[in-house]
C-alpha cells in the first residue's frame, strides 16, 4: 500500500534518467482522492531500458497500426506512464507539458480495449463489434479539437473494424441523431458538450422528436470509457453547469458499468484536482501530473518586445520580412489576436501587403472552412495563420516555427496554451509577444469604456511562470533599423490622427506626428464612423461605437477584466 504521496518532477530529460525514480516522482496520489487505494504489484518499475509500444502491453494489431499509420518511433514519457495503467482500466488525471502526446496516451488504450473485445468475440478474426453503441466517449470544448481527435482515431482504428464518429454543433442534428440511434452506432464517439446535450435530449430539443432522442439515450448502456479533454475549460465558468449536468446523466445511464474515467489537460490546478474527485465514477483516481508547475517546454524561446499599440502591425510585418537570429521570414507562424474582427482584418492586410496565402482561423468559420484551413496549415512548410484563442487549445499543428502574441492574453494559462502550439515533442520553438506601451480603450455594447492594460497582463504572466520555469521570458529591444515612431502627415490628413481623451470620450486633434494606419484604435480599417464639424475654429470628432450602443454620455468606465467576467456570468 502506498504510504506517501509523491511530488511531480521539476525537470526531466530524455537522456540519463532512472525510469524507476522518474516513475515514482511523476506519480501523485492525491490524499483528497480516497486514501484507501492499494497499488501493490501494479507496476514494474525495475526496468531501466527504453520503452517501446510493444513493451507496454498493447496487442500486436494495435502496435502494427501505430507503426504503419504514424511516425512515432517510441512512446513519450507521459505515454510510458499512462498506458500500462490505462490498459488496466484505471481512472486517472493526465497532465503534462503541451505537445507531449496526451491525446495518444488515452486514445491508444481505448482502441486496444475495443480491438481486444472484437478479437475475443470473433475468435481472433476482425469484424464489426457485436455489442451496439459507443464503448468510449471523448468530450472536448471545441469543434476543431473534436475533429482532430476523431481524425486521429479513424487513422489508427478504422482498419481494426472500429468506427469513430464526431458530433458538433456545425452538423445537422437530425443526421447525428439518426446515426446515434441507428443500427451502425459508432464505437468511439467524440463530441462537443453543447451538441451532445442536445442529442441526448438534456437541453433544447424539439419535443416532436422526443422518441428519437430517447433512442439516443439508450446507446450509452455499453459505455466503458469516458475521456474529458481540456478539462480545465470544461470546468470553467461558462461550461461547468452543463458539464456537471451531462456527467450526472452519464453516471445514471451507465449505472452498473465499470466506467473508466480520464481527465486530460496541460494545466490542472490543485483546486481542480479536488473538484474532479467528485466526478470520477470510481473509488480510485490516479494522478499522472508531469506539469503541476505549469512549465513551458524549455525548447521554446520566449521574447517580449515593447511597442506602441498602433505600431504592432508594422512590427509584425518587419519580423515577417527581416533576416537575422529573430526572424519570421519564410516560416510557419501562428499570430494570436484578441478578436475575430482583428484576425480577419490582419489576414486581409497581410495579403494586401504581399505575404503569400495568410489564413484566418476562428470559431465563426464553417466546419468545411476550419478543416480546409487546418489541413492547409498542417501541410504547408511555411505559412502565416492569424487566429483567435480558438486555435490555442489542444490543436496539434505540425512543425510550427513560431507563435506571435499580437495581443497579450489576459490569463497566464492562456499564454501557456498559446505558446504551446510551437516547440512540440522537443522541437525548438519561438514565442514572440508584442507588449503595448499604452492602454487600449474599448467601447462595450452598453456604451461603457473598458481599459485594457497589457502591462498588467504581462506582469501576471511573468510572475506566474518565474517560480518554476528555467527558461525565462526575455525583454529585448527591437533588433535592426525598426523605429517605434510615427510618420508626419500633411495638414489635409491631420483629421486621421486623433488621440482619445478618456474622461469625456471625445477625440481631439493633436498636433504632431500621424498615427500610422496600422491596427490600433485609429487605423484605416477600423469600423468607427467619423464625421468632422468645424466650430469656433476647432475640429470636433463625433464617433459612433463600432458595436451596438450609443456614445457613452455618463463616462462609465470599467476594466477589461471586469467586462469579460461580467459577460461570462451573463452567458454561462
Amino acid at each position: 500500500m502506498i504510504k506517501s504521496y509523491y511530488n511531480s518532477i521539476r525537470s526531466i530529460h530524455r537522456t540519463s534518467f532512472s525510469f524507476k525514480t522518474y516513475f515514482q516522482s511523476a506519480l501523485q496520489i492525491s490524499k483528497h482522492f480516497y486514501s484507501d487505494n492499494t497499488f501493490s504489484n501494479e507496476f514494474n518499475i525495475d526496468d531501466e531500458k527504453p520503452k517501446t509500444f510493444s513493451s507496454l502491453g498493447l496487442n500486436d494489431l494495435v502496435v502494427r497500426q501505430i507503426n504503419n499509420k504514424t511516425k512515432w518511433e517510441s512512446p513519450t514519457l507521459i505515454q510510458e506512464l499512462v498506458l500500462p495503467m490505462a490498459l488496466k482500466r484505471k481512472s486517472m488525471i493526465i497532465s503534462s507539458e503541451t505537445g507531449q502526446g496526451k491525446t495518444a496516451a488515452y486514445l491508444i488504450p481505448i482502441i486496444n480495449d475495443i480491438s481486444t473485445t472484437i478479437i475475443n468475440e470473433k475468435d481472433n478474426s476482425l469484424s464489426e463489434t457485436s455489442v451496439p453503441g459507443p464503448k468510449a466517449l471523448i468530450l472536448t470544448p471545441t469543434t476543431q479539437l473534436a475533429y482532430q481527435i476523431a481524425n486521429q482515431s479513424v487513422s489508427l482504428a478504422k482498419d481494426l473494424g472500429i468506427n469513430t464518429f464526431a458530433i458538433t454543433g456545425e452538423m445537422d442534428i437530425s443526421k447525428q441523431v439518426e446515426i446515434l440511434s441507428g443500427e451502425n452506432k459508432p464505437d468511439i464517439l467524440v463530441g462537443t458538450l453543447g451538441r451532445l446535450m442536445v442529442c441526448l435530449g438534456i437541453e433544447n430539443f424539439d419535443s416532436n422528436n422526443a422518441s428519437e432522442y430517447s433512442k439516443v439515450a439508450t446507446t450509452f448502456k455499453n459505455l466503458r470509457t469516458v475521456v474529458v479533454d481540456e478539462i480545465d475549460m470544461m470546468m470553467g465558468t461558462q461550461n461547468f453547469t452543463n458539464f456537471a449536468q451531462l456527467f450526472r446523466y452519464i453516471k445514471k445511464s451507465t449505472k452498473g458499468n465499470d466506467i473508466q474515467t480520464m481527465f486530460v489537460s496541460a494545466s490542472i490546478t490543485e483546486n481542480l484536482r479536488n473538484q474532479l474527485s467528485k466526478f470520477a465514477k470510481t473509488r480510485s483516481l490516479m494522478l499522472f501530473d508531469m506539469n503541476n508547475d505549469f512549465k513551458i517546454p524549455s525548447s521554446i524561446k520566449q521574447i517580449v518586445y515593447t511597442i506602441s499599440l498602433q505600431r504592432k502591425y508594422s512590427l509584425l510585418k518587419y519580423f515577417l520580412s527581416r533576416k537575422g537570429k529573430v526572424s519570421l521570414k519564410q516560416k510557419k507562424v501562428i499570430v494570436f489576436v484578441r478578436t475575430i474582427q482583428k484576425a480577419t482584418r490582419i489576414s486581409e492586410r497581410l495579403l494586401e501587403d504581399g505575404f503569400l496565402s495568410p489564413a484566418c482561423l476562428h470559431s465563426e468559420l464553417s466546419k468545411s472552412e476550419k478543416l480546409e484551413i487546418a489541413k492547409k496549415f498542417n501541410t504547408s512548410p511555411q505559412m502565416i495563420l492569424v487566429a483567435t484563442e480558438f486555435a490555442a487549445r489542444g490543436l496539434d499543428f505540425d512543425s510550427v516555427d513560431a507563435v506571435v502574441n499580437f495581443d497579450i492574453p489576459q490569463h497566464p494559462i492562456d499564454y501557456l496554451h498559446r505558446v504551446g502550439r510551437t516547440g512540440r515533442l522537443g522541437e525548438n520553438g519561438l514565442a514572440i509577444s508584442f507588449l503595448s506601451k499604452n492602454d487600449q480603450t474599448i467601447k462595450l455594447s452598453d456604451s461603457r469604456l473598458a481599459v485594457r492594460d497589457e502591462k498588467i497582463y504581462m506582469d501576471k504572466i511573468e510572475n506566474f511562470f518565474s517560480k518554476h520555469n528555467s527558461n525565462k521570458i526575455e525583454h529585448r529591444k527591437i533588433p535592426g533599423p525598426f523605429k517605434d515612431i510615427s510618420k508626419p502627415v500633411s495638414d489635409t490628413n491631420r483629421i486621421n490622427s486623433p488621440e482619445i481623451i478618456k474622461n469625456n470620450h471625445q477625440e481631439k486633434i493633436k498636433s504632431g506626428p500621424r498615427i500610422p494606419s496600422g491596427y490600433g484604435v485609429w487605423s484605416k480599417d477600423n469600423k468607427h464612423n467619423i464625421s468632422s464639424k468645424k466650430s469656433n475654429n476647432k475640429i470636433k470628432i463625433e464617433s459612433k461605437a463600432s458595436r451596438t450602443g450609443d456614445v457613452n454620455k455618463n463616462n462609465d468606465k470599467t476594466t477589461y477584466e471586469k467586462a469579460i467576467s461580467g459577460f461570462q456570468r451573463r452567458t454561462k
